[in-house]
């Protein structure tokens, strides 16, 4: 069976930019994974039948995955679909840019993503705008022309516009990527998915949702809880997104959101470790065609990885 191999490349720090969130400084290993082409050719697979599925229409669709790499190396985790906001682009080619890849090879790469030729930054997102403007410098950089649209209303309905923010206009502009954000993004689908696909090299950890699992089935100290939509009523209510068995204490309100669909639960995995650092994967596709990722290096205990944790480089074999 083919296996993951962690690598160290030489990174060349004057491609980075200091910062792409605020003031925090932007941090990259050359530390990184090559994975082989048939573990991609899996997450397509699994991508298609997700999305047919649960009948979501692939135009206009682009989603970001969070997956953990099994210690064994030969088998990843998808743990999310992320596809309200999905950002990382820019990162990610720079990384591999910067790890030593020719842009000619990286322009082809970028070209198969079919960006949409405009992309809008609202202004409930402005806290992203070094990186908005890093994507669009980067993408140009690779051949793939992409302007700022200023404003919605600049843009002809006609023309697909990328959005760059959590929350959709109530406009209901018909050609708006990611499309299907909200719908694709519930969490309810990829746990009830799970259930179903039966992944050699990529598998799902296990969802228990209302509509698959009653309560009191659910090993409880096993499992994380996660609200079904980011910053509900419910999950501001507890203060976080995800839930672990501590946290739920005896139970009762995560009950009530279980019992009214508002939360499910996930098999916890264990994810690759190496020196003393836990590693996350990130890949970004355009429908079910994946593109480009990254890795992401945390420490042992974080609770949960974001980009906030140290990036490294990605390659394919």
């Amino acid at each position: 069976m083919e296996k993951i191999q962690i690598i160290e490349t030489t990174i060349n720090h004057d491609l980075l930019p200091k910062s792409l969130y605020g003031d925090k400084p932007y941090r990259v290993d050359g530390k990184g994974l090559i994975i082989p082409h048939s573990f991609k050719h899996e997450i397509e697979k699994l991508l298609n039948k997700f999305l047919a599925t649960r009948l979501f229409d692939k135009q206009g669709v682009f989603l970001r995955l969070d997956l953990f790499i099994d210690p064994e190396l030969d088998r990843i985790h998808l743990l999310e679909i992320n596809s309200r906001l999905v950002d990382g682009w820019g990162a990610s080619f720079n990384i591999i840019r910067a790890a030593g890849e020719k842009v000619e090879e990286l322009s082809v790469v970028a070209s198969r993503a079919l960006f949409p030729p405009f992309w809008y930054l609202p202004l409930s997102n402005r806290v992203y705008r070094n990186d908005f403007d890093f994507v669009l410098r980067e993408l140009n950089l690779l051949g793939v022309s992409v302007l700022e649209a200023k404003t919605l209303g600049d843009i002809p309905p006609s023309e697909w516009v990328y959005y760059y923010g959590w929350d959709r206009p109530k406009n209901n502009r018909p050609r708006l990527a990611p499309s299907s954000g909200y719908e694709i993004e519930n969490k309810v689908h990829l746990a009830d998915f799970s259930q179903t696909w039966h992944g050699d090299q990529v598998r799902i950890p296990r969802g228990y949702s209302r509509g698959n699992t009653v309560w009191d089935d659910i090993p409880r100290e096993q499992v994380i809880f996660k609200f079904c939509e980011k910053q509900c009523p419910d999950s501001r209510r507890a203060g976080s997104n995800v839930l672990y068995p501590k946290e739920v204490g005896r139970g009762r309100f995560t009950k009530q959101c279980y019992n009214r669909g508002t939360i499910v639960a996930q098999d916890i995995v264990s994810s690759l470790e190496f020196e003393d650092r836990i590693c996350q994967l990130v890949l970004l596709t355009s429908g079910e065609t994946v593109i480009t990722g990254y890795v992401l290096w945390a420490p042992r205990m974080a609770r949960v990885i974001t980009d906030a944790y140290e990036h490294g480089p990605l390659l394919w074999t």
